[in-house]
């Protein structure tokens, strides 16, 4: 039989030959999931950002659009306060040429309550399909 004989310098042992390339591999894999993580959390933040800015952007709109309904519903209390009975309020939301979808119905009553308001009020629960 041959004994073993004992690694010298020149020749390493298998350890040390595989050392630097599982060094190697550890470091792509570290480096790696560094810039996943990395590019993860950027991404967290530009989604955070977009959506602040999408969150303000529809505030304005919303403010914007409430503003445009309270200045319309002002003029038009105006003019009814002006003109009473006579005010055509059909005729006055077809000449302001407004967006149909903004507003989808306005009635005047008082606080007794208006012809539509009675009308619907005055029908039963089973006519809106409520069972």
């Amino acid at each position: 039989m041959i004994a073993d004989k004992p690694p010298t310098l020149a020749e390493p042992t298998p350890v040390a030959r595989f050392s630097p390339r599982l060094l190697a591999i550890a470091g792509l894999w570290a480096d790696t999931i560094y810039r996943a993580r990395d590019n993860r959390e950027q991404a967290v933040r530009m989604a955070m950002s977009s959506n602040a800015n999408l969150a303000r952007s529809f505030e304005a709109y919303i403010e914007r659009t409430l503003n445009a309904v309270d200045q319309m519903l002002l003029l038009a209390k105006r003019e009814y306060e002006q003109k009473g009975e006579q005010f055509d309020l059909a005729g006055f939301f077809a000449a302001a040429q407004l967006d149909r979808d903004l507003f989808l119905n306005v009635v005047i009553m008082n606080e007794r309550g208006g012809r539509h308001f009675k009308r619907h009020a005055d029908q039963s629960f089973d006519q809106h399909g409520g069972g």
